[in-house]
């Protein structure tokens, strides 16, 4: 008989992970599918739902009304107990200061003294904006919320635009949620990419899009049929007689 001798296989050593790999997490993998489970409205549900603003919408168009209150007050009411003055400057054109500016210190430089009752009128013109955003918001109309929105936040850049960059930023977010629910469906803006990209995946490979026509039927709702036959005995309505040609 032979001897036969165990050999046992020699095992590699693992690899050392990177210090990379040890102090960073890796990558979470982003899911390409659209989950199954978001709520999407259908077409014809989809106007009404531009209409009307949900809870969130509704809770920063109160903040958005409240912000402009404020700042209403801080830019008039502070400056209508006295005379103010206000110092604005500008560069020179063709080694000249412009008309109405003064060269002080070698800086173009125009001073306005203005009284308080300059401010009563941008102070009303800002309340009432205000105003508007609230009613609407309390409304839910969300274009009508987004139309004061956004012109009260141009209306405070002529001030500042840090003050009006807050409603103009609200503003813009609503019509893009609204632009989302009449293309998608929905406001989710993940979800709204996915589609996106599917929509555009699906032109590039040639499926054809829906035309205006088919869009307009899929979003109307089913007609309203005329009434229907009683049980009873309905007399049959009497048919035209062609009128007989007249002989010469």
């Amino acid at each position: 008989m032979s001897d036969t001798s165990d050999e046992t296989p020699e095992i590699e050593p693992a690899p050392r992970p990177s210090l990379k790999d040890r102090f960073l997490k890796p990558p979470k993998e982003r899911s390409k599918e659209v989950p199954v489970d978001f709520d999407q409205l259908p077409p014809a549900e989809r106007k009404i739902a531009m209409r009307t603003m949900d809870r969130n919408e509704i809770r920063f168009g109160y903040l958005a009304s409240a912000i402009a209150l404020l700042f209403s007050l801080l830019a008039t009411v502070p400056f209508m107990f006295g005379p103010s003055q206000v110092t604005k400057t500008a560069k020179e054109v063709n080694g000249a200061c412009p008309a109405t500016y003064e060269l002080v210190k070698g800086v173009c430089t125009q001073t306005t003294i203005r009284q308080p009752s300059y401010y009563v009128l941008p102070l009303i013109l800002y309340l009432v904006l205000s105003l508007s955003i609230f009613v609407t918001t309390r409304m839910k109309r969300r274009v009508a919320t987004t139309f004061t929105t956004l012109l009260t936040g141009v209306a405070f850049t002529s001030i500042s635009i840090a003050i009006g960059a807050p409603l103009l930023i609200y503003g813009i977010w609503l019509f893009l949620r609204a632009r989302r629910i009449q293309r998608f469906g929905t406001t989710d803006a993940k979800i709204a990419a996915k589609l996106s990209a599917e929509q555009r995946l699906a032109r590039k490979n040639g499926a054809p899009r829906p035309t205006a026509r088919e869009r307009a039927k899929n979003s109307k709702t089913a007609k309203p049929t005329g009434p229907q036959a009683s049980k009873r005995y309905t007399p049959k309505k009497p048919v035209k007689k062609k009128p007989l040609p007249k002989e010469d």
